[in-house]
C-alpha cells in the first residue's frame, strides 16, 4: 500500500511536469489549465488499485467485513518514514462496540486509515515528498450478501523534485477529496470490486517551476463522478460532459465514442 501511494503521486508529478517545460514566464490561475486526457489519468489514478487508488481500502474493509482483518493493526515505518495503520470497530444492531468481529451478531463496521509519511532521497528524482492520507469509512448490513460502504478519502501532499534534463526545480501542492455514497460489495464474490455505487470527488493542485531564474505557477481543479457498473469498470463523468471508462484493476482508460 506505502509503494503504490507513491506511485499515484508519481503520476500526478509526471503530468503536471509536461504541463511545466514551456519556456515563458507566467503565472496561470486556470482551473483547466489539464487537458481532458490528463484528468482522466488523474482520476485512473485515484480509483484503480494498482496505482494507489481507493480501489486498495475497499478491498481492505472487505476482508474486514468477512472477519479476515483484527480490529486494529499497525505497519513499522519503512526506511523512508512510511507509516500505514488500520482501525476497525465492530458494532451489534443496537450500535454497542463489540470486541471482535461475529457473522452473527455484527451488523456494522468503522474503518479508519491512515498513511504518514515524509522521504528525503539524494538521487535527485524524489528530493522531498510528505503525504497525508486518510479514509473513514462505514460499513452496514454485514450479515446479508452485500455490505453498503459510505465515507470519505482524502489525501494532502507535498512533492518536489528536480525536474530531468532542465535542471528546473519543481514543486507541488495535491490535494484530493472523495466521497463514496452507497457502495455495493459482493462478499461471496471472489474479488472486491463493487457491484454498484457512485464515487464524488475533487481533484486539485498547484505547482511551482524555477528555472534559469524565471518562476511559473499553475493550478489545476476539476470534479468528477464515478458510477460503478457491476463489474471491474466505473463510468466517470467530467463537469465538461466527458464520459469515459476507468478499469479498476489496471488503471486502464477507454473513451466513449
Amino acid at each position: 500500500m506505502k509503494l503504490s501511494i507513491m506511485m499515484w503521486i508519481l503520476i500526478f508529478g509526471l503530468v503536471l511536469t509536461a504541463c511545466g517545460d514551456g519556456s515563458t514566464t507566467q503565472t496561470e490561475q486556470d482551473a483547466g489549465d489539464l487537458s481532458t486526457q490528463q484528468q482522466a489519468e488523474l482520476v485512473a489514478a485515484a480509483l484503480a488499485a494498482d496505482q494507489g487508488g481507493i480501489e486498495e481500502d475497499i478491498a481492505t474493509v472487505s476482508r474486514a467485513a468477512r472477519g479476515e482483518l483484527e480490529q486494529s493493526t499497525q505497519a513499522p515505518g519503512d526506511p523512508h518514514g512510511y507509516t500505514v495503520s488500520v482501525t476497525v470497530d465492530f458494532f451489534d444492531a443496537d450500535g454497542n462496540l463489540q470486541q471482535a468481529y461475529d457473522p452473527d451478531t455484527t451488523d456494522r463496521i468503522d474503518y479508519q486509515s491512515l498513511v504518514q509519511g515524509h522521504i528525503t532521497n539524494g538521487t535527485g528524482f524524489f528530493r522531498e515528498l510528505q503525504i497525508d492520507n486518510q479514509s473513514d469509512f462505514t460499513m452496514e448490513d454485514i450479515l446479508s450478501q452485500y455490505v453498503w460502504i459510505n465515507g470519505s478519502h482524502t489525501n494532502y501532499s507535498s512533492y518536489s523534485r528536480i525536474q530531468p534534463l532542465t535542471n528546473a526545480d519543481v514543486r507541488f501542492q495535491l490535494n484530493s477529496e472523495l466521497i463514496l455514497t452507497e457502495v455495493a460489495v459482493d462478499l461471496t464474490a471472489s474479488d472486491t470490486f463493487p457491484e454498484s455505487g457512485t464515487i464524488e470527488g475533487g481533484l486539485s493542485g498547484s505547482y511551482e517551476r524555477i528555472a534559469s531564474n524565471r518562476e511559473q505557477q499553475r493550478k489545476f481543479n476539476f470534479h468528477f463522478i464515478a458510477t460503478y457498473l457491476g463489474d471491474n469498470t466505473a463510468e466517470v463523468e467530467l463537469d465538461d460532459g466527458t464520459i469515459f471508462i476507468v478499469h479498476l484493476d489496471s488503471g486502464s482508460v477507454q473513451y466513449q465514442e
